[in-house]
């Protein structure tokens, strides 16, 4: 006699026959299901198609992906590696808590409705875009082949279609990035783009507790090809690569002028392809950057940082004379260290500390504001020489743009990873950096050259700021009040040159306060990005045709601004910042172990 559990919803069979029939259909539902999942995403045994967790430590041996598409581990190698870097054994002692205990009912503590209804506010502009978006690619997103635009938004959105649970597109997306050729044949591809799909296809393959193998499969073919990126005389990459040269064979040279942010964006992604796969190849390419930059952090013109500018051919770091706020954020040190457990065997932390100590002294200063707000903004510089002395002096160009926004959330988790009264400290300075950028947001000029956008509350693209002070906390008590007999007239009060007015949907202010918020519990943080939302929401709503059809730059920027949102009004629980590691292009990393 056959029994079934209470609840199911298969009905008891009536017959002996019909039992045969309906254990022969699951057999075989079962078995395609198989067949299908070993078509799409075929590892080498004794490895299993479905895992039940993420690894807690690099299978060994390696996992070796098998694909339809090109082998890039085939090709030749002109400058092989003779042995490679390991992960170091992560110690549960280095790690620190990073995310406040909401466990404790206290000043983090939200009403569950209202929060709810502020992320189902996020969740349905979301809807609206991504259903737009849908209409107007038809079908061609799931045709395979080449990667164009709108395939490359796709691959992007992947971690914020799980988060917001749209399961059915994500599955969508997945069985199309199956079919998808992510080499540009005959054309120049970025490391830039291509560690953004890296990234994506990782993070997507976390979210889903590392169950859904197509994605590390696509994720091991892409990490390969871009292990040929650093196949160079001095290990440096080729920051513009031609996928069909490399094919080929040919060897292509590192450009003679790139960024930290070029340098480093493959370091989180390839860390965590290494601790899924056991593969080391990866990680050793990421210690060889990292040591590089360490080795040239005290030599550049100011000591601590690195310049806007670098040259990979020359492995020279310290010539360029320009600086740039977000250069820290983009190294990617406070991520680096969270992945790694702050082990003792990895320079991250102290490189971070040392950045971070010559960030506050060259890069930050207090603004002057109609209500002379305590709070701090982040500028541009370059290096003079005075004439009589031959001394070197940081010249500040008061030049703000939303990209420095991001110093915000790198400065709170840098304070998270740090102990005692330097903890206090830099939370302080995280919380004074936001706070500026939430003041530039919330009360920036209108534009008359976009009636819709005119009155909302969104920074603008470029504008200067004067400057009252340095950025030392004993300056916060000073008064910074705008005196017209004493500063040159400013264009709008607060705003001294707006030098390009656009109000565009980005990231980094919300990157921030979602750090805020998640390192401190404090309350505040969640009105003000209610604040932030209400005229975000309207920018997105009014520019929804002009986003959808925009550049694919456009396009990431309004999904990511959208995910950001969506974790402020969610559970602290989702992408618990113990549990989760963030780069700068807002794709999260589970941290190994966790």
């Amino acid at each position: 006699m056959l029994h079934h559990r209470k609840g199911s919803c298969v009905r008891a069979p009536r017959s002996r026959f019909g039992a045969r029939w309906s254990g022969l259909l699951l057999c075989v539902s079962v078995s395609l299901l198989l067949l299908y999942r070993l078509h799409t995403s075929s590892w080498l045994l004794p490895y299993p198609l479905f895992s039940s967790s993420c690894p807690a430590t690099p299978p060994y041996p390696s996992l070796v992906a098998e694909s339809d598409s090109f082998n890039w581990t085939t090709i030749t190698q002109h400058y092989p590696v003779g042995s490679f870097a390991q992960l170091p054994i992560s110690e549960q002692a280095h790690r620190l808590k990073i995310q406040h205990d909401f466990s404790r009912r206290g000043a983090g503590f939200i009403d569950r409705s209202l929060r709810k209804r502020q992320r189902a506010a996020v969740k349905a502009t979301f809807d609206n875009f991504w259903t737009l978006y849908k209409s107007r690619t038809s079908g061609h997103v799931y045709s395979g082949g080449s990667l164009d635009v709108n395939k490359v938004v796709h691959i992007d959105s992947l971690d914020t279609l799980w988060i917001m649970g749209l399961r059915r597109d994500f599955e969508q997306v997945v069985v199309a990035i199956t079919n998808y050729d992510f080499t540009h044949k005959d054309k120049v591809s970025t490391i830039a783009e291509t560690a953004r799909h890296l990234n994506s296809l990782i993070s997507a393959y976390d979210l889903t507790f590392c169950k859904d193998r197509r994605l590390l499969s696509a994720a091991v073919q892409v990490g390969n090809m871009l292990c040929t990126f650093f196949d160079t005389p001095n290990g440096m990459p080729v920051t513009h690569w031609n996928s069909t040269k490399a094919a080929h064979g040919d060897i292509q040279e590192p450009a003679q002028q790139s960024t930290i942010a070029d340098l480093t964006s493959c370091n989180l992604a390839f860390t965590r392809l290494s601790q899924l796969t056991g593969n080391m190849r990866f990680y050793d390419t990421t210690t060889r950057i990292t040591t590089m930059l360490a080795s040239q952090q005290s030599s550049t013109k100011i000591p601590g940082l690195w310049p806007s500018g670098i040259n990979p051919t020359t492995e020279d770091f310290t010539t360029d004379n320009t600086f740039i706020p977000d250069t820290l954020t983009h190294a990617h040190l406070a991520q680096m260290a969270q992945l790694l457990h702050q082990h003792p065997s990895t320079p991250h932390a102290s490189m971070l500390h040392t950045a971070t100590e010559a960030l506050i002294q060259n890069i930050l200063f207090r603004p002057i504001t109609p209500t002379n707000e305590s709070v701090l903004a982040a500028s541009s510089a370059y290096i003079i020489i005075l004439p009589k002395t031959q001394t070197r002096q940081v010249t500040l160009t008061h030049n703000i743009t939303a990209s420095s926004c991001s110093l915000g959330g790198t400065l709170a988790l840098s304070a998270a990873l740090s102990n005692g009264d330097d903890n206090a400290r830099l939370l302080t300075y995280a919380r004074l950096v936001t706070q500026g950028c939430i003041w530039t947001s919330l009360h920036a000029p209108p534009t008359s050259s976009s009636p819709s956008r005119a009155n909302v509350k969104v920074m603008p693209r470029v504008f200067s700021m004067l400057a009252c002070s340095s950025a030392a906390l004993d300056n916060m008590d000073e008064d910074c009040f705008f005196d017209p007999t004493v500063w040159p007239k400013q264009e709008y009060p607060g705003f001294e040159v707006v030098f390009d007015p656009r109000k565009l949907v980005r990231p980094e202010v919300i990157q921030s306060v979602f750090y805020m918020w998640r390192v401190t519990g404090e309350r505040e943080w969640l009105g003000v990005a209610w604040e932030m939302w209400e005229s975000v929401d309207k920018v997105i709503r009014k520019g929804l045709e002009k986003a959808v059809d925009g550049d694919d730059e456009e396009m990431r920027m309004v999904v990511q601004t959208l995910k950001y949102f969506y974790l402020v009004f969610s559970t602290p629980s989702e992408l618990d910042l113990d549990e989760w590691v963030i780069g700068s292009n807002g794709h999260a990393f589970r941290i190994g172990g966790a």
